[in-house]
């Protein structure tokens, strides 16, 4: 199969996810720097080293909420788990924020804008967002695994699992919208085709461990959501993520073939990595009016989905 034959197709699918776009699509960048001068709040484009800030002084800082009306600021999401270092020189301090999202749903794509889904009045317009980023993530791989020269089972695969996760995206748009929000738009920017242990690596994080993770806990929520609407979208979801997760394992196994000792190990690593911001993500509970009415897990239900998660091999 011609790696590009059928992309003009397959990036025709985002029509069907409007607050979806692409400028032209490594994990999402995970941090910001911002510089604290004399005149409030500003972005800067330094990453120094420096001594560590306290966690209020960390939350303050990074989710802008002291400087909320500061310039700039805007593109500070909250619902991140945040880490903070600091560099103090004469003309202010330069910050440098690494955040993990809280959001913990499927396979993401490269260079992905991160989306909150810590506010739980509008779980399914962040949940939109994000399956609409699958989209992308899966023509991303499809593409890739065509450029690698991949088995093309594997390549047809990946299409059939961005077509599937456009259906998510409509369905968790369309719940959305019944209770008054639009998805969150989500700005994607297209890059080049991977090396072969860059795809193995996201890969292991976006579908071994963070798909997976998300097909497990929509089981869970299609086993106990108070709303049989909720139940039945979330068991044809739960499905097909599993489905989509078994693809990661499949890809995984044909790409480390190819790889060396220490790429394999490299690749290993980023998914263990990937697990444990999972397992961080989980400590969150959740209000019992949202675990009641989504189904969703625990926060210790949850931990334990996430730990539980096979290692790779």
């Amino acid at each position: 199969m011609h790696p590009f034959r059928w992309s003009h197709h397959a990036w025709g699918l985002l029509v069907a996810v409007p607050w979806v776009s692409v400028a032209g699509c490594s994990c999402p960048v995970s941090y910001h720097e911002m510089k604290l001068t004399p005149d409030g709040l500003a972005l800067v484009h330094t990453a120094p080293d420096g001594a560590k800030l306290s966690a209020e002084q960390c939350q303050a800082l990074c989710e802008g909420r002291a400087h909320s009306q500061q310039e700039g600021v805007s593109s500070v999401r909250t619902g991140m788990h945040w880490s903070c270092e600091l560099d103090r020189g004469d003309q202010g301090a330069v910050v440098e924020c690494h955040g993990a999202m809280e959001c913990i749903g499927g396979r993401r794509p490269q260079d992905a804008d991160l989306v909150d889904t810590t506010r739980e009045e509008r779980y399914f317009a962040s949940a939109a967002a994000l399956e609409g980023a699958s989209v992308v993530a899966f023509i991303e791989l499809a593409e890739s695994l065509a450029s690698h020269g991949a088995p093309e089972p594997l390549v047809r695969r990946a299409l059939r699992a961005a077509r599937e996760e456009v259906g998510h995206a409509r369905t968790t748009a369309a719940f959305a919208r019944r209770e008054g929000f639009e998805p969150d738009p989500v700005v994607l920017t297209r890059n080049e085709v991977p090396t072969l242990e860059v795809l193995a690596t996201l890969n292991a994080r976006e579908g071994c461990a963070a798909e997976l993770f998300a097909a497990k806990v929509a089981r869970h929520q299609a086993r106990h959501a108070s709303k049989r609407t909720v139940r039945d979208a979330l068991g044809v979801i739960a499905r097909e993520e599993a489905s989509h997760a078994a693809l990661s394992f499949d890809v995984h196994a044909w790409a480390v073939r190819k790889l060396d000792r220490a790429s394999r190990r490299r690749v290993a690593e980023a998914r263990d990595a990937r697990q444990s911001e999972l397992v961080v993500a989980s400590e969150r509970e959740v209000s019992r009016a949202h675990r009641s009415e989504l189904g969703w897990p625990s926060a210790e239900r949850a931990v334990e989905i996430a730990r539980a998660l096979p290692r790779l091999v």
